[in-house]
């Protein structure tokens, strides 16, 4: 089929807007009044507004009849502002600091006289917003260089009070690719962006990337965390890194850092010991090394920056240990290996460039390309397979990995101050991102595959034993498939146009993004995956492998937005229209590994076609008029991201990555597996759904094409149908004292147009309910023995011939009310006076969900837990940063409290627990049924209180720079234990902790 039409339209639109705006390029302004002596309002004024980052060096507006002046789109630096009018003495303000899209108001009192005579008036640059109501973090260059951090723009973003991670915490960079995706304020990780310069990096998942931004090019990070403008469609945390550009000096940079085990201190206490933990997970070694430098290649018209980085770390994995018997494919039980720890590598390689041409005073060019490798080599250790809800102690055997071989970009800018009042910014980016996940590495892949992990490994199947709480034998899938290979180009280009008057900024823009993903699926050579409870197998998962898909995709988005002030008032007013879609191209599905005889096509079609008009309202309030307090509020809506959409389609059952078709393949099968002759294979036919030889009922259709999961029209096209959340804001801004300012906020989202799966073929009435009770422990709530009730267990005569599947993919408010909200404060400090540099604060919220409504009219109605008001969760975050006058030395640290795991027991229980209240065997043949003992959200773990610090010496020789520092890393050498297993039979049992102090030696030498 493939949509030929829809290319074509892509293919003229990006034709006609080759050039885009940097529209979320986060540019900063300067607007304020002029006044005379008395206080009258002068026209007129001459304004002239200079900076290096400036292309022209200098911008010229002048003073509205209300005395008022603006000058938007101004990139980050420091700028001079000069006023001058005939009969008046010249005024100028100097060191205006710009970061992100900050507004600095800047007043100025002009006092009759020579216009010859320029009066320099001494005052600090503003530290208070009076004008914008976006809630956003800026970590620039010299933050970034003066605290101790991993260097990568998520550590960076972990600083900032709220943002969380679902990923690896890191201590030194231990954690290089293992922190993925970021939320805040209760917002979906679907909503999470890393940008470079307004471009998106994400690949075909979008919240994914396995790009690390270089921070040797780097002039700033902007960490947004709410009330986004119109120009940005998300209200989530957005990560947009902006590059330096070159100069009419030649100067560069090299970082270097790096540390082995030896500098390591251990943190294995007996506390922990006496929690089962048999070893902490430890550094084994790491290295970064990040040399930059740029100048001119023609002054005042050329210039270049360039850098390259290569950082690879080593880290071995508690209680992870070589399998004796790995690659003996007869042999299915674990022996550990405690003189061999297993480890994970990750490391990240690549370097770039970009020229940035001043074609003349009204137009500038810019150009760049990067490449990078990158990959999680070995997932061992503790971790949650993508297909089960609990975590497992992953073997060296069973290790998947996460590469990106192959990640490319070439992006391209144009800014032009056609006037000093209208401006017009472009660009387009060509992108292209490999991701091949689980196993070997393909072929021509760069050369990822460990020596260790040859091809004939796909002969072993992997055992994933929750009785031990170990994986292990052969590679456990992280995707449905066991071995996937992704490539996604995703071009973007945007264009907007600012037009400022001396009251109004206003914007409009138009942002275009093409996805281009194809895949190719396949699995191990059984097609198959074992689960164990206590070494006696239970179940047996099979797949369709294998099969390719090809999908296309489209996001598309119109916006205005006006800032409009009147007096001391200013209302930040926006619209942005929304479109998203996506389609299929046609399939062939051949033979697969279970399924021999397979031969059929599925038909490429249309998937998501949805519209979205959302509003983006704010007030500003400079209450006294002097720039030093604001007051402001925000009600804004966004659309929800689609991070695994264009495979998924947030379709809860497994589709295994092949879109949401009206006709899918039935890709995953599993079933209940009694192996009698305890010959370790499953004695059953797959192609028979219903129980036969050691297997119990299986899914219907499996390996057919079958409508599995019918969806809901209105949850796939039209206006407004998409999911969305509102976020309200309200706060304040005080300025202290000179470049001291706090911030405070009281943050509110509710999540909209929240879907369900109902499975058609069965009703509340097919599913009998029963209770069990919680063995008594006094770890458990009360100390346990209490009666868990509300279960449901399906009727056997339902399974005969195999379970029936009619999934039905709807709005859950067409079944009842369905709430999701999070309510929470943030209080933030942020001060920059002389030679300290600190921000930081705290952050306190929770979640609040209800589906009790909705549940009970679903195919299954069970209501364990349907009601949830999780206890508020804080976080504590900060760094500062101080140089010594005279001797030059540094000293800094970072600050992270945050609040401990969720802790949940799942408990196997056994027919012979079940059946006295069920009345009966569990259905299926199934032998147990695992059931979660706690109410989500009331148990945690332990907080985490890491501090990080920093010893520097600086050295100066002429115009060269050199920093020598000693960074500690978890410099109290804590020892919190950051998981916990959820497994009855281990419960509680620690299986990692922080990583023990590190101590890490860099350099800086700067030129």
């Amino acid at each position: 089929m493939g949509r030929p039409a829809n290319i074509r339209a892509s293919v003229t639109v990006g034709f006609c807007v080759w050039f885009a705006s940097a529209a979320f390029a986060q540019e900063g302004s300067i607007t304020g009044t002029v006044r005379d002596s008395v206080g009258g309002v002068l026209a007129g004024v001459s304004v002239e507004v200079a900076s290096p980052a400036l292309i022209e060096k200098v911008r010229v507006v002048t003073t509205d009849a209300n005395g008022l002046y603006r000058i938007a789109s101004l990139r980050p630096g420091i700028y001079t502002v000069t006023f001058t009018l005939p009969g008046f003495s010249g005024v100028r303000r100097e060191g205006i600091e710009l970061t992100g899209d900050f507004t600095a108001t800047i007043n100025a009192e002009m006092t009759v006289g020579s216009v010859q005579e320029t009066v320099t008036v001494p005052g600090e640059s503003p530290v208070v917003d009076v004008q914008s109501v976006k809630q956003q973090r800026v970590i620039n260059s010299e933050v970034i260089a003066a605290i101790p951090s991993a260097r990568t723009v998520q550590t960076l973003a972990l600083l900032v009070p709220g943002v969380s991670t679902t990923g690896t915490h890191d201590v030194g960079g231990t954690a290089l690719l293992g922190q993925q995706q970021f939320s805040v304020h209760g917002s979906r990780t679907d909503d999470y962006r890393v940008l470079v310069d307004g471009f998106i990096m994400g690949n075909s998942y979008q919240s994914f990337t396995g790009f690390i931004p270089n921070l040797g090019s780097t002039q700033e990070v902007i960490v947004q965390i709410g009330a986004a403008q119109a120009d940005q469609w998300s209200g989530g945390v957005q990560l947009n890194v902006i590059p330096k550009d070159g100069s009419n000096s030649f100067r560069g940079s090299v970082f270097i850092n790096g540390a082995t085990s030896s500098w390591q201190t251990s943190n294995f206490t007996q506390r922990v010991k006496d929690r089962n933990l048999q070893s902490p997970n430890t550094l084994k070694r790491l290295s970064d090394i990040n040399p930059s430098f740029g100048g001119p290649i023609v002054r005042d018209k050329l210039w270049f920056y360039s850098s390259a980085r290569w950082v690879d770390t080593e880290s071995y994995a508690g209680n992870a240990f070589f399998n004796k018997n790995a690659g003996l494919k007869d042999v299915w039980t674990y022996e550990p290996d405690l003189s061999r720890r297993a480890f994970n590598h990750n490391f990240s390689h690549g370097g770039g460039g970009r020229v940035t041409w001043q074609a003349n005073d009204k137009n500038k060019f810019t150009g760049g390309y990067e490449y990078q490798k990158s990959c999680t080599c070995e997932l061992v250790g503790f971790g949650t397979p993508t297909i089960f809800a609990n975590t497992l102690n992953i073997s060296p055997e069973a290790g998947a990995y996460a590469s990106y071989p192959h990640t490319w970009m070439i992006p391209v800018t144009w800014t032009s101050p056609v006037t000093n009042r209208l401006v017009l910014e472009a660009g387009f980016l060509a992108r292209s991102e490999r991701n091949a996940a689980n196993g070997p590495a393909p072929p021509n892949s760069g050369g990822f595959t460990p020596s260790w992990r040859e091809e004939q490994e796909k002969a072993l199947i992997p055992v994933m034993d929750f009785g031990t709480g170990i994986a292990y034998h052969g590679l456990v899938p992280i995707v449905t498939a066991m071995y996937s290979d992704f490539t996604s180009r995703v071009p973007q280009t945007r264009f907007s146009m600012s037009y400022v008057l001396g009251n109004h900024a206003f914007k409009a823009g138009f942002t275009y993004l093409f996805n281009r993903s194809e895949a190719t699926n396949t699995d191990n050579d059984s097609a198959l995956r074992y689960i164990f409870f206590s070494d006696v197998p239970i179940q047996v998962m099979a797949t369709a492998a294998p099969w390719d898909t090809h999908q296309r995709g489209t996001e598309v988005a119109l916006y205005a937005q006006d800032k409009w002030t009147a007096k001391r008032l200013t209302l930040n007013l926006g619209v942005r229209f929304d479109q998203y879609r996506t389609w299929s191209l046609d399939t062939h599905f051949g033979p697969a590994i279970l399924i021999p005889n397979r031969n059929f096509d599925i038909k490429g079609e249309d998937i998501y076609n949805l519209s979205d008009l959302s509003p983006r309202l704010g007030v500003v309030y400079d209450v006294f008029g002097n720039g030093k307090t604001a007051i402001r509020g925000s009600a804004n809506r966004y659309a929800t991201g689609f991070s695994t959409a264009y495979w998924e389609g947030n379709v809860g059952s497994p589709l295994a990555g092949l879109g949401v078709f009206s006709t899918s393949l039935v890709a995953l099968d599993t079933r209940p597996w009694n192996d009698a002759n305890r010959n370790f294979k499953p004695d059953c036919d797959f192609a028979n759904p219903a129980a036969n030889g050691e297997c119990g009922a299986g899914t219907a259709g499996f390996g057919r094409p079958l409508r599995t999961t019918e969806l809901d029209p209105k949850t796939l096209t039209g206006w407004g149908n998409r999911g969305y959340n509102w976020e309200f804001t309200v706060g304040g801004t005080q300025e202290l004292f000179p470049k001291v300012s706090v911030d405070v906020a009281y943050i509110w989202r509710i999540q909209g147009n929240l879907l369900v799966t109902d499975n058609r073929a069965l009703k509340p009435s097919d599913y009998d309910r029963y209770s069990v009770v919680a063995p008594a422990d006094p770890r458990l709530p009360g100390g346990g023995n209490y009666v868990i009730n509300d279960l449901f267990d399906l009727n056997p005569a339902k399974t005969v011939g195999g379970i029936p599947v009619d999934n039905y993919r709807t709005f859950a408010k067409n079944y009842g009310k369905q709430i999701a909200h999070w309510n929470g404060v943030d209080v933030n400090l942020n001060a920059r006076p002389g030679r300290l540099l600190m921000a930081g604060g705290i952050s306190a919220g929770r979640d609040f969900t209800d589906n009790c409504d909705v549940v009970t009219k679903l195919d299954n109605p069970n209501t364990l837990y349907c009601k949830s008001h999780n206890a508020f969760s804080t976080y504590i975050k900060g760094y500062a940063a101080y140089t010594l006058p005279k001797i030059d030395v540094q000293v800094a640290a970072t600050l992270q409290s945050l609040p401990g795991p969720p802790i949940t027991a799942l408990r196997s229980y056994t027919n012979a627990e079940v059946a006295p209240s069920l009345g009966r065997s569990l259905s299926g043949g199934a032998q147990t049924v695992d059931i979660n003992m706690v109410e989500p959200g009331t148990m945690f773990g332990e907080r985490l209180n890491q501090v990080d610090f920093r010893f520097g010496k600086v050295l100066r020789f002429g115009r060269t720079r050199t920093s020598l520092s000693l960074d500690l890393f978890n410099a109290f050498n804590r020892d919190t234990i950051l998981g916990l297993s959820s497994n009855y039979a281990t419960w509680q049992d620690a299986q990692t902790i922080v990583q023990g102090r590190i101590a890490k030696i860099s350099a800086q030498f700067d030129f």
